[in-house]
C-alpha cells in the first residue's frame, strides 16, 4: 500500500496508476483516503483531460459520502469542460443525482441533455427511463427503453421497465 501511495506523488506516473489505488480504495469504502489520493492526483497531473477524469471519480466519491452540493458542483464543471472527454457522464451522474435527490424534473432535462451528447450511451437512455417511470409518464420511458434495447438487446432493466408499464 505504501509504495503505491508513494506512487501517486510520482509526477511521471501514468493516468491509469495515477487513479488506481484511490478507485481501489473507493470499492474498499475507504473514503477518506481515497479522497485524500484523487484531491493529490488533481494537484499532480499535469494533463488538463487526466484532471477532468480524476475530477469526475472525485465527485462519484462525494455523491457517495453525501457531499451532494459538491458532487453536482464539481458535475456542472465537467459539462462544460472541453477537456473532458466524456461529459455524457458528467450529466447522467449529475442526473442519477437529481433523481435520488427528488428533483425528477432537472433529472429529466439533464437525461435528455447526455442523450442529445451521445445517442449511444446506454446508461442515459436507462436513466431516462427510470426518471419517465417514476413520472408516470410511460410513453416517454418506453421510447427510452426501445433505445436501451436497440443498443443492447439483453438489457434487463429496460425489459423490467417496459414489462411494467405495459
Amino acid at each position: 500500500f505504501f509504495q503505491a501511495e508513494d506512487g501517486i506523488r510520482d509526477p511521471l506516473v501514468t493516468g491509469v496508476q495515477t487513479c488506481a489505488l484511490p478507485i481501489f480504495l473507493f470499492k474498499l469504502a475507504q473514503y477518506d483516503i481515497c479522497e485524500k489520493l484523487f484531491k493529490q492526483a488533481l494537484e499532480l497531473a499535469t494533463d488538463e483531460g487526466l484532471k477532468a477524469e480524476v475530477m469526475n471519480n472525485l465527485a462519484v466519491l462525494w455523491a457517495q459520502q453525501g457531499k451532494y452540493d459538491m458532487a453536482a458542483k464539481a458535475w456542472e464543471g465537467l459539462k462544460n469542460n472541453i477537456l473532458y472527454k466524456t461529459p455524457e457522464v458528467a450529466y447522467v451522474n449529475l442526473g442519477k443525482l437529481y433523481a435520488e435527490q427528488g428533483n425528477l424534473k432537472e433529472s429529466e432535462k439533464v437525461l435528455r441533455q447526455a442523450t442529445v451528447i451521445s445517442p449511444s450511451y446506454i446508461d442515459a437512455h436507462f436513466y431516462r427511463a427510470l426518471v419517465a417511470q417514476v413520472q408516470k409518464k410511460h410513453d416517454e420511458a418506453r421510447e427510452a427503453c426501445v433505445v436501451v434495447l436497440a443498443l443492447a438487446p439483453n438489457h434487463e432493466g429496460a425489459q423490467n421497465i417496459i414489462k411494467s408499464i405495459n
